[in-house]
């Protein structure tokens, strides 16, 4: 393997470019097999080097999130319900989770994340089996 295509290959999986997009994974399957000439590899390797500084600018390192279909198979958005307020039990809690988007459950120990968890995959199933 020739220098261009070991800093190529090295930038791919030091930055997991791989997992940001298709053409990735594919140019790192094509390195493996030794299918890219220099002038290709010269080539990605300005790509991936001009990806990795628009990241670094953007702080953006989260790979391309996943796309409706692939959340939930058809145009669905989920109505998540939690439950009720303790104090008053008639106000439902509960909130839309848009599809593409990340959900961070944070809170101190013996605060509830485990049970937000597990009601948030119940409610999806539910939803689910409701269509």
């Amino acid at each position: 393997m020739s220098r261009l295509a070991n800093d190529l290959q090295y930038l791919i999986k030091k930055y997991k470019l791989e997992n940001r997009d298709k053409i990735w994974s594919e140019v790192s399957l094509l390195l493996d097999h030794g299918a890219l000439n220099d002038r290709h590899c010269q080539y990605y390797l300005l790509e991936a080097k001009a990806l990795i500084k628009h990241l670094e600018e953007t702080g953006n390192w989260l790979p391309r999130p996943p796309k409706k279909e692939e959340l939930y198979g058809e145009e669905v958005t989920p109505n998540i319900k939690l439950g009720s307020l303790l104090e008053n039990p008639d106000v439902e809690l509960g909130f839309l989770i848009p599809p593409s988007h990340h959900i961070f459950i944070i809170g101190a120990t013996g605060a509830g994340k485990s049970t937000t968890i597990r009601t948030l995959i119940t409610e999806i199933e539910r939803l689910r089996k409701r269509e």
